[in-house]
């Protein structure tokens, strides 16, 4: 294998609160990629062999660990990427939550399933496939991590872990929680390398497969090098969720869901709220709910547990400032705005809690993603340019709708909205019950659940005659 001679390459991390400097990693050279990757091919031979059992009490392992450190857990990864502490608490406490999941659910999902035909003996047989590769984002840096690699582990693969730059320290957090857990040398890997290794470790032979959560143009890199070597791939991508509000619409319960969707992660999630669209006899009272509530939201350190943070990287506030401008200029209106304490703006990577009204769907805030807390609300005739404009998006990650007439809801959810999935009188959110992914620029594949453990398996066919 060709591996791109690297040496002493820098990878620096930034508190996003300050601005200042957390820490300093030194990239793997070519030589030091290459003895990892073959120490966990070695590794994977007995790996692949290991009880149910033996791998549920090694889940145990890891949940206790993360309760009984998540309060420095949680610290790190609010210094990182600047999450409010208590969401990063419960972050933590999401993933000790996955893994008694596949604990409890795992042997069931990979039982081999028996056909009665005309043979001797026929089934389905779920074999681990060898290593998975997941290139992971900064967002939820232990979240984002379990959902793809807890399935993978437990169906018996090993696995790779590519950070991104400005979590490092949480990802290497994690590892030493592996090893500390008992789970073999080698079978847990994180890679501390540059965006131009990375096809090198997708065209080695032990990659088998490869998870990556982003956006849509990275994304599309990355799945057009599995197909050139021929890699199974799973792409969770960027989304435009529309929060439909119809006219007999709850609006207290709206107006929650809505602005927890929004503000949660400092607007930084995938499923957030990016697009709520009204109709226009409740327009006006919805905004006023809107505006009232978000007066409630603060912004500021997030340490100090604030509704809402920094950005994680100075460029997001930017984009976003342009974006905002841009659709300004277009007639988009701030309605509402409220900003970080100037010595805090003035240090850290922040963006106001922004609600834009008068929005069209020509704008920006129609067309990009949103990663931070500006709201944008549109406007329309009725019922049926609700449906319309929700699905007039090249994304299609989730949707809600709220309503009364969940038989309504129910119809368009099942048959019109294009999505991965859809919440009715509710917040979208992932759940290790439930299978999660996007269709169209949001991805394909799915992760969690039963599906998502068996996107990490060869469904191998097995016959007797």
């Amino acid at each position: 294998m060709k591996y791109e001679n690297i040496k002493d390459v820098k990878l620096e991390s930034i508190n996003p609160a300050d601005g200042s400097k957390l820490a300093t990693y030194t990239a793997l050279d070519s030589k030091e990629l290459h003895s990892k990757i073959t120490a966990s091919s070695l590794a994977w031979e007995k790996w692949k062999l290991k009880s149910f059992k033996y791998k549920e009490e090694l889940l145990d392992e890891v949940s206790s660990h993360l309760i009984k450190n998540k309060e420095g857990l949680s610290e790190l990864i609010t210094k990182e990427m600047g999450k409010p502490l208590n969401q990063s608490v419960k972050e933590i406490e999401k993933c000790a939550l996955l893994c008694r999941y596949y604990k409890e659910h795992g042997v069931h999902f990979l039982s081999p399933r028996e056909e009665f035909l005309h043979y001797k003996k026929s089934y389905v047989y779920y074999a681990p496939m060898g290593a998975c590769l997941g290139i992971m984002p900064w967002n939820f840096p232990f979240w984002q991590i379990f959902r793809f690699a807890i399935p993978a582990l437990f169906a018996g693969n090993a696995v790779f872990v590519k950070p991104s730059e400005n979590v490092i320290g949480s990802t290497l957090a994690l590892e030493k929680i592996f090893h500390e857990s008992g789970w073999p040398s080698s079978i847990f890997n994180v890679l501390l390398i540059k965006r131009s290794q990375v096809e090198s470790v997708i065209s080695h032979p032990f990659i088998k497969m490869v998870s990556f959560t982003g956006s849509t143009k990275t994304g599309q890199h990355i799945a057009s090098l599995c197909g050139y070597h021929l890699k199974k791939h799973v792409l969770e991508l960027g989304g435009s969720d529309p929060y439909i509000v119809l006219k007999d619409a709850n609006i207290q319960k709206a107006t929650k869901e809505i602005i927890s969707s929004r503000l949660n992660n400092s607007g930084q999630s995938c499923i957030a709220t990016k697009r709520v669209i009204v109709e226009k006899s409740l327009y006006k009272d919805l905004i006023q709910n809107l505006m009232k509530e978000l007066n409630f939201k603060n912004i500021f350190h997030p340490l100090y547990n604030p509704d809402v943070g920094p950005l994680a990287k100075k460029e997001f506030v930017e984009k976003l400032i342009k974006l905002r401008d841009k659709d300004v200029e277009k007639g988009a209106e701030i309605l509402f705005e409220k900003k970080a304490k100037p010595e805090e703006h003035e240090k850290g990577f922040y963006f106001p809690i922004t609600l834009m009204g008068h929005c069209r769907a020509d704008m920006e805030c129609a067309k990009q993603e949103l990663f931070g807390p500006l709201l944008p609300v549109f406007q329309v005739e009725d019922e049926s340019k609700a449906l319309e404009m929700a699905n007039q998006t090249s994304f299609g990650l989730g949707a809600a709708i709220f309503t009364q007439n969940e038989h309504l809801a129910e119809r368009w959810a099942r048959h019109h909205i294009n999505s991965g999935s859809c919440y009715i009188n509710g917040k979208l959110k992932s759940n290790p019950s439930l299978p999660f992914g996007g269709i169209n620029k949001s991805g394909y594949g799915r992760e969690l659940s039963v599906e998502g453990i068996r996107e990490f398996t060869n469904i191998k066919t097995i016959v007797i005659h």
